[in-house]
């Protein structure tokens, strides 16, 4: 298969808008069963779903206007996708909330920006750190050990992910040089044998 930058581009915005579609229908369904059963207000549930839906709208709308290979894309879904988990980290209680923002940024891997990337990761620990001094006045020594889990993990997944990125661009790289050198290899030996 030959590289296509826009075909990857597409594959790439594909993959991340079904990750994000997937993790907000899976939340919008868990709210709305929370609000029939009654510890959920309706007013949350419209909250949550202007927050989680509009910017993933807006980012459908960009995709019509720009085309699915757009690399704009990939700065919506992570504003958006940021906004959401956000929302859902600073109005939930549980201790495993944090951990909905590793499926998206697992697949921002996907753009192979390293750049972007730390950007992400400098942005999901500010969240982070909001969360924890939002709620460290009313923190148990459990709650603690939890922050400090939550803080350790995300840390340590971008610094995995950068790598990984840095990895995988390093490869692509080495891969493409000897490409072009088997590549003037050939060259050379047709002109040898034409000349001969």
């Amino acid at each position: 298969m030959e590289y296509n930058e826009k075909y990857f581009a597409k594959s790439a915005n594909k993959k991340a808008m079904g990750i994000w579609i997937v993790v907000g229908l899976i939340l919008t369904i868990t709210y709305a069963i929370e609000v029939i059963k009654g510890s959920r207000t309706p007013e949350f549930y419209l909250t949550f779903m202007l927050v989680t839906w509009v910017p993933f709208l807006i980012s459908v709308v960009l995709i019509l206007l720009k085309g699915m290979d757009t690399w704009l894309y990939k700065y919506f879904v992570a504003i958006g996708y940021g906004a959401f988990f956000t929302f859902v980290l600073m109005t939930t209680n549980t201790t495993v909330t944090f951990a909905y923002v590793l499926p998206m940024t697992s697949m921002l891997m996907l753009y192979k920006n390293r750049n972007f990337m730390i950007q992400c990761g400098v942005v999901n620990i500010v969240i982070l750190v909001i969360y924890i001094a939002k709620n460290i006045s009313t923190a148990t020594a459990h709650d603690i050990t939890d922050f400090e889990i939550q803080a350790a993990v995300t840390i340590l997944c971008y610094i995995g992910y950068i790598l990984s990125i840095n990895h995988l661009n390093k490869a692509d790289g080495s891969m493409l040089n000897t490409v072009k050198t088997n590549l003037e290899r050939v060259v050379t030996t047709i002109g040898q044998v034409k000349t001969a």
